[in-house]
């Protein structure tokens, strides 16, 4: 019988090995994940989640994604009316007055529900940080200025506000700063070429500026008319309207975090007007140089993280905290 007992507990010391493997086994088993609000995909991928999960032990916050990389094929891929719904419906699960940090990359979109979501999350959580892996452009440009800090990777950009319109007979967008600044290049040329006629009739002529200045004026009226005649005046104060409201909603949320009127005027309006093209890079410098003061470089294991995040998850959109499948 003792014999029996030895062999028996020699079998059972042989099979804890393989049990303790399969316990190892078990607790390596991945979580899977998707957005609590919305994911264009099943579920997250594996490793773009850990990012999460590590980014939000690193700086001891609920992280809270506003991930537009799903194309404008799919919904709620940008800063719509559907977009800021979505959110809406879902804030509730969101702790009051508990403030989060947003994880965006976003193409931009329409102004009026970006400065609505921005107010929202301000309300509703008190308040949030911003973080930005790799891009965050037009209207998500003018979201961030409703963001307490804005923590920004080395391949981060913002860019201008300038709004874009799309062109149903061209099938093309275009900015509204366009049509704006048509008249104010004209304008601008217009003045430089009376100044180049009145030196060239002044050295010519040695005659008197008043006698000049009349000939001159009608010269370069009579070759930049035909330019103005081209402008539409219904179609440009529609455009300059319309940049009125993106810059308007950039001066109440810079003014919601203590900027003066001077100061939040003069930032919305370089967001707005000062840019060459749409696609501008805005990045780190440039925000301080325009005035920015909230914002800072991601620096060591965060900017491990936020650099490995900026090229994961190409093709997806997920609104919303983490939530387990």
């Amino acid at each position: 019988m003792a014999k029996k007992q030895k062999k028996a507990k020699k079998a059972a010391k042989k099979k804890t090995p393989v049990a303790a493997s399969v316990a190892q086994t078990a607790v390596v088993v991945k979580k899977e994940y998707k957005g609590a609000f919305y994911s264009s995909l099943p579920k997250i991928e594996p490793a773009f989640a850990d990012k999460i999960l590590q980014l939000e032990q690193e700086i001891g916050q609920r992280v809270v994604l506003l991930w537009h990389r799903g194309g404008q094929q799919q919904k709620c891929s940008e800063f719509n009316d559907l977009n800021y719904l979505v959110f809406a419906k879902n804030i509730q699960k969101l702790k009051r007055n508990e403030k989060i940090a947003i994880l965006i990359d976003s193409p931009g979109g329409l102004a009026r529900p970006a400065f609505k979501l921005a107010s929202l999350l301000r309300k509703h959580c008190g308040g949030f940080s911003l973080i930005v892996p790799f891009y965050a452009k037009s209207a998500a440009t003018l979201f961030a200025l409703g963001a307490d800090k804005i923590i920004m990777s080395r391949f981060a950009e913002f860019g201008p506000l300038d709004v874009q319109i799309f062109d149903a007979e061209k099938e093309e967008r275009f900015s509204a700063l366009e049509v704006v600044q048509a008249i104010s290049r004209l304008n601008s040329e217009a003045l430089q070429a009376i100044d180049q006629q009145m030196f060239f009739w002044l050295t010519r002529s040695r005659k008197k500026v008043d006698t000049l200045l009349p000939i001159a004026s009608h010269f370069v009226s009579e070759m930049m008319q035909p330019l103005f005649d081209k402008i539409d005046t219904v179609k440009y104060t529609g455009m300059a309207r319309i940049l009125k409201v993106a810059e308007d909603y950039a001066q109440k949320l810079l003014k919601k975090h203590g900027l003066s009127k001077v100061d939040a005027e003069d930032i919305a309006d370089k967001l707005t007007n000062a840019y060459s093209e749409h696609g501008y890079v805005i990045d780190y410098d440039e925000l301080i140089d325009i005035g920015l003061k909230n914002v800072e470089e991601a620096t060591g294991k965060l900017e491990n993280i936020l650099e490995d995040m900026a090229f994961m998850e190409r093709a997806s959109t997920i609104l919303g905290p983490l939530k387990e499948v």
